[in-house]
């Protein structure tokens, strides 16, 4: 076996018994995704939430200089979408601030359940980004800060997605 991710409930005696919960790792990259809103943010509208492997569907994929993360689970979906500042490409261990089309600034977009930004601002901190021979992205781990145009309420998350 290379990789194990498991979760697990045991009852003894009877269905309805003390019920013992755990989980088994041997391995296992992280897949999860956490975000909370602040009230006032349009995106995540003031919740907050966790989707991890066992409950959740992830993806990831980039093409150019474009990185799209989605999470879908608990009836929900989520999407962040990074881009390195025009003429970079996203490097590791770099916080970079995000702005709707303005020289110098990367992009960041979290969106989700049907509401994106106009004009997004904030950060994105990449703390690991691995790619394939051919250059796609089949790891990361960002954390961000985004604001709607004209807001001060902020959404803020973080994503793992192998790594």
């Amino acid at each position: 076996m290379t990789v194990l991710d498991a979760s697990f409930t045991h009852r003894c005696g009877a269905a309805d018994g003390p019920a013992l919960k755990g989980v088994v790792k041997y391995r296992a990259l992280p897949l999860s995704f956490a975000y909370s809103s602040e009230e006032g943010d349009w995106v995540g509208q003031g919740t907050s939430g966790t989707y991890r492997g066992a409950t959740s569907l992830f993806s990831v994929s980039s093409w150019g200089v474009q990185t799209v993360f989605q999470v879908k689970g608990n009836r929900s979906s989520w999407s962040v979408m990074l881009m390195a500042p025009q003429g970079e490409t996203l490097q590791a261990g770099r916080t970079y601030q995000a702005g709707s089309g303005a020289d110098g600034l990367a992009t960041l977009n979290f969106s989700g359940n049907g509401r994106a930004c106009n004009g997004p601002e904030g950060e994105f901190t990449l703390h690991r980004l691995i790619k394939d021979e051919n250059g796609r992205v089949t790891g990361l781990w960002v954390t961000f800060t985004q604001r709607c145009q004209g807001s001060t309420a902020e959404s803020s998350g973080t994503v793992r997605y192998y790594a």
